[in-house]
């Protein structure tokens, strides 16, 4: 018998749980429980967020604002094999977003709701990041395998400490 390959249509919204892998979702990769707070280059005057492991960074900064709206600047770079290809992005994350990326509020965007469909999970916003409790995957859902253009982090309390004195100083 010939399988479909049509969509299946949206998960319902009390059961968008992802595949997990081991324990982890299974578009999040592993080396996310790298992924630190790095004091050394945490800016004092709550303005920017460095954010490391072993093959990958994200640098979160404050944009100026435009008409009464805060937003930040996410850049992120991947290495991948071996130090010699890497791959960078840069995204620009609302209030609203970035508290609900680093899981400080429940709050959604409301442009997610494709992701959360397909891949499962708590929150999203689409071409920005998914969140599945405390595996969160910057600007979307990946493979699980090296070689991913995205960066994955597993959330841990000093991220969202930092996150928290970006939001409100």
């Amino acid at each position: 018998m010939a399988r479909s390959l049509e969509y299946p249509g949206p998960l319902p919204k009390d059961k968008r749980e992802p595949r997990i892998t081991l324990f982890y979702p299974d578009w999040w990769h592993h080396h996310g429980v790298k992924m630190q707070v790095s004091k050394e280059e945490q800016d004092r005057t709550s303005k920017r967020l460095v954010i490391r492991g072993s093959a990958a960074e994200v640098v979160i900064t404050r944009r100026e604002e435009i008409k009464d709206r805060k937003e930040w600047f996410v850049d992120w770079k991947v290495t991948l094999y071996a130090n010699t290809n890497f791959v960078v992005g840069k995204i620009t994350m609302d209030e609203r977003e970035l508290s609900a990326a680093f899981a400080i509020n429940d709050s959604d965007s409301g442009r997610g709701e494709f992701l959360l469909d397909k891949y499962g999970g708590d929150s999203a916003s689409q071409g920005t990041y998914i969140r599945h409790k405390r595996f969160l995957n910057i600007p979307g859902p990946g493979t699980s395998n090296d070689g991913d253009p995205n960066v994955s982090i597993e959330i841990n309390d000093d991220m969202k400490l930092g996150v928290s004195k970006l939001l409100f100083g």
